[in-house]
């Protein structure tokens, strides 16, 4: 990895900004959703988040579901989710360092970097392993009350609702292979040789 001395790679610069943009907003939802999860009583008491101008009372269904999930795995999602939340902190926190030592040892900061974002890709697909949980639920509900149009096949209807939970699993399968991939690259790179001797090269700069 070529540099002036004390200049950072444009590669790694650009790997350390992705880092902190990633980091940053899935320790974010990560502790929203921990802490809404704190108040389900007063979520119970709420209007579903999300209204259905078609079907009002489906909507309605589909919210009850999903709080009726999030209370059976209420404590072990509150793990995982604060969890979660800690290990993005403690990689946003790391990725800084690297960029601005402020005196620690890079060498030492970008070992905490990588193993950091093993552990939020980790704990990432486990929140996502709970999230088709939920979805699934939520696609169940849909199937049996989801309106459709008049004018379609009994059979035609029956292929749409068939069809309503796998695309539901996909996307859920989707969102959380958009964060865990990249937290994977991420710690791939920043254990390659080419930054483990930059890294080595300005700790040895360093009076």
């Amino acid at each position: 990895m070529s540099g002036a001395a004390g200049a950072l790679p444009g590669r790694l610069r650009l790997a350390s900004l992705l880092t902190l943009v990633l980091a940053g907003l899935c320790g974010l939802f990560s502790a929203w959703d921990g802490f809404s999860l704190l108040r389900l009583e007063e979520l119970k008491q709420a209007q579903p988040l999300f209204q259905s101008s078609g079907d009002p009372a489906l909507a309605e269904r589909v919210w009850t579901s999903r709080l009726v999930a999030l209370e059976h795995m209420r404590e072990p999602r509150l793990v995982v989710l604060f969890a979660l939340a800690l290990a993005c902190s403690l990689t946003f926190v790391a990725c800084t360092r690297l960029l601005r030592p402020a005196g620690f040892p890079r060498q030492g900061v970008r070992r905490i970097l990588v193993w950091g974002l093993v552990a939020a890709a980790a704990l990432r697909t486990i929140n996502g392993a709970q999230d088709t949980v939920l979805d699934q639920g939520t696609a169940e509900v849909m199937r049996q009350g989801l309106a459709l149009p008049e004018g379609l096949s009994r059979s035609g209807a029956e292929e749409v609702r068939r069809m309503l939970g796998p695309a539901i699993f996909l996307f859920t399968i989707l969102r959380t292979v958009l964060v865990v991939g990249p937290f994977l690259l991420l710690s791939q790179y920043f254990r390659s040789p080419g930054v483990k001797e930059w890294v080595a090269r300005e700790d040895g700069r360093t009076p």
